[in-house]
Formats: C-alpha cells, sequence, structure tokens
C-alpha cells in the first residue's frame, strides 16, 4: 500500500496529469499513469502476457507480493483522489 500512496504522490508532484473534473476523470487518470509506471505485462488480470495470453491469476493485481496495482476505478481510494485533488485544485 505504501507504494500506492509513493507513486501517486510523485504523480502529483511532479505535474504528471492534467486536472480533471469529476471523480471519474480523476479515477481513470491515477490508473492510465500507474498502468504506465508498471514494468512488465501483467499488471493487471485483464492485461495480455508476450506471447498474448490473457494474464488472469498470474498477474501482478492477483497475487500482490507487497504492491497493489491500481487496475480499476475501485482500487482508487478517496485518500488518493483528495490527495490529487488537493494539488490540482480539481
Amino acid at each position: 500500500m505504501r507504494f500506492i500512496f509513493a507513486f501517486v504522490a510523485a504523480m502529483i508532484t511532479t505535474g504528471a496529469l492534467a486536472a480533471p473534473v469529476s471523480d471519474d476523470d480523476v479515477k481513470q487518470a491515477i490508473m492510465m499513469q500507474a498502468r504506465s509506471a508498471y514494468h512488465g505485462d501483467c499488471m493487471c488480470p485483464y492485461n495480455s502476457d508476450s506471447t498474448h495470453h490473457l494474464c488472469g491469476s498470474h498477474s501482478a493485481y492477483r497475487l500482490a507480493h507487497g504492491s497493489a496495482p491500481i487496475c480499476y476505478d475501485r482500487d482508487v481510494t478517496p485518500a488518493m483522489m483528495a490527495k490529487y485533488r488537493a494539488l490540482h485544485g480539481g
């Protein structure tokens, strides 16, 4: 969980995201940035690996060895959104 907050804090302080207005826009922006920062093929269950097979239960999201990838809008916490909005005025 610390990874997520450190990651979101880094995104926010570097201005990596534009200032979306709606909650859905903020969630999508946070998710998109999380995906772009992930190194590997299988961050989320719906991704495909290098052999074009669905990652499913082999994804980092399902295995979660200390990190908790942001794959779905339900993974974006109110605290992440509040931090984003506080720094971006959205």
